[in-house]
């Protein structure tokens, strides 16, 4: 009777907005109870049959796993993927989460994937250490973690990275002690070694029957000269007939590079870079390229020859294709370096200075090109002037050229007629307001390229393809130039401002 009732109050309820009696609104709040309690039940139900489908979904996924083509995989196949998913070098510092991290998460999965990993050498023998706590107790983490990863490098070559940023220089010390005695039964097998800082690795240079024979490449940072007592700069390179990279930089500006860490015993050495404030007498730097007759890619920094300069026999240089060669502002000899050098096979040429505006002399610098009779394709330079045009005269086969300097309206001029850099693709230069020096020069040349194509069906001047225009003092872009600009670029051309100082009108007329 009383479901009737409350059945009959709630369609009055729906229609009309009667007020119901106290008896009424009794029976509405035990239909609104019972009602709860139904959807109570109903939750209950549900959420067992949820529980029931849940576990039928997880027996179905553990059925199929064990059905999965991956399970007929064999385990090469498996180390194969595993090495392509892996990134490559592996971090290893005292806060690293293994569990989370490659090549350690692949052996959480399964027990045959654990196996697979931890027996496929190629996962674990990249490493790049960092060091920057200076307690104890970091360290012995931190090599312990690094001998755990080697420990499955199996016989396979090794990569090790270095990087010890201690507070102070005893910490770096106890830190390459250790890393010394870990290598020791592998340092055959290195591959490529990087270490910054470098004052304290020459107890690896030291161990008993030295010979990396698999050393390829040695990169070296070195803070200081000074720790001739806690670290050791003053040791020789053993043999590692296949090395073909050295990279030496020293934060110790102008002073020369110590001759123990340049004379270098490797014939096949293909690349040599002394970077940063290191510095190299003419004559050391003769004596170096005299050692390193295969290098394809030098770069070093000239500086003062206090010694006095001898002139000696040429230097016949067959392979090198890239030469950077940076002044310090009192090398006087800088010029003079070049005498004796032949580089036919000279495709870059670099020339800078540490002042910025270093001072070549085009003389040497011209005779050597001739002599060498190499087409240089990528010029770099830090000077201007009369010189420069007269040194790219002798550089026709020029593609690209970068001069970090007011560009003379001369060599606009001339670049404009094809009489300079016939060849030239990319050209990124230094300029001020007269932007339209710039833009008369890229019309001109445009419009003489084509007259000579048509002339002659080949292209004798080429037309520029890209244009990087460092301003170096304030510059306003009017609306007319950028006009101009644009008709230029519509032809092909990239055309990029370097500069903040740039003033270009928003919107223009």
């Amino acid at each position: 009777m009383d479901a009737m009732v409350t059945d009959k109050l709630e369609l009055m309820a729906a229609i009309s907005n009667i007020v119901l009696f106290d008896t009424e609104k009794y029976l509405i709040h035990s239909r609104i109870t019972d009602t709860r309690r139904e959807i109570e039940t109903l939750d209950e139900k549900i959420f067992h049959l949820q529980s029931v489908r849940a576990r039928k979904l997880s027996r179905i996924a553990k059925l199929k796993a064990m059905i999965s083509p991956i399970r007929e995989l064999p385990g090469e196949i498996i180390a194969v993927i595993f090495s392509a998913f892996t990134s490559g070098t592996v971090t290893i510092e005292k806060e690293m989460d293994t569990l989370s991290m490659e090549p350690w998460n692949l052996s959480q999965v399964c027990s045959k994937w654990r196996a697979v990993a931890l027996a496929t050498p190629q996962l674990w023998n990249d490493a790049r250490v960092v060091y920057n706590l200076p307690q104890q107790r970091d360290l012995v983490i931190l090599t312990q973690k690094l001998a755990t990863f080697f420990s499955h490098s199996g016989t396979s070559l090794l990569s090790l990275e270095v990087l010890a940023h201690a507070f102070h220089r005893k910490h770096s010390n106890s830190l390459y002690e250790t890393i010394t005695e870990l290598l020791a039964p592998c340092y055959h097998r290195l591959q490529h070694i990087s270490f910054e800082p470098a004052e304290y690795i020459s107890r690896l240079f030291y161990l008993p029957n030295y010979n990396m024979k698999y050393l390829e490449t040695i990169e070296m940072r070195m803070l200081s000269l000074n720790h001739s007592q806690e670290g050791d700069t003053h040791f020789q390179f053993g043999p590692a007939p296949n090395l073909r990279e050295y990279i030496l930089s020293m934060e110790v500006p102008g002073v020369p590079v110590p001759h123990n860490l340049i004379h270098l015993p490797w014939e096949r050495l293909t690349k040599l870079h002394l970077i940063d404030s290191t510095t190299l007498s003419p004559g050391s730097g003769h004596d170096l390229l005299r050692q390193c007759r295969s290098l394809i890619s030098c770069a070093f920094t000239i500086g003062p020859d206090h010694g006095g300069f001898t002139k000696r026999d040429k230097i016949f240089m067959a392979h090198l294709e890239v030469l950077e060669v940076a002044a310090w502002p009192d090398s006087s000899d800088r010029g003079r370096f070049f005498e004796p050098l032949i580089a036919p096979s000279l495709k870059s040429l670099s020339l800078t200075g540490e002042d910025g505006v270093a001072e070549w002399s085009d003389e040497e610098l011209t005779s050597f090109i001739l002599r060498s009779s190499c087409d240089v394709e990528n010029f770099s330079i830090t000077f201007a002037g009369e010189k420069v045009n007269r040194l790219l005269r002798a550089m026709p086969s020029v593609i690209h050229f970068s001069q970090s300097h007011f560009c003379s309206s001369e060599m606009l001029e001339e670049i404009g007629a094809g009489n300079l850099l016939p060849q030239l693709r990319t050209f990124i230069c230094g300029g001020s307001s007269e932007l339209r020096e710039m833009l008369m020069m890229l019309e001109n040349r445009a419009r003489k390229s084509k007259q000579f194509r048509h002339q002659y069906s080949e292209e004798v001047i080429r037309t520029l393809k890209s244009v990087t225009y460092t301003v170096m003092e304030d510059c306003w872009v009017d609306g007319k130039s950028l006009r101009w600009l644009e008709r230029i670029m519509d032809e092909g051309l990239t055309f990029m401002f370097v500069d903040k100082r740039v003033k270009v009108p928003e919107p223009y007329s």
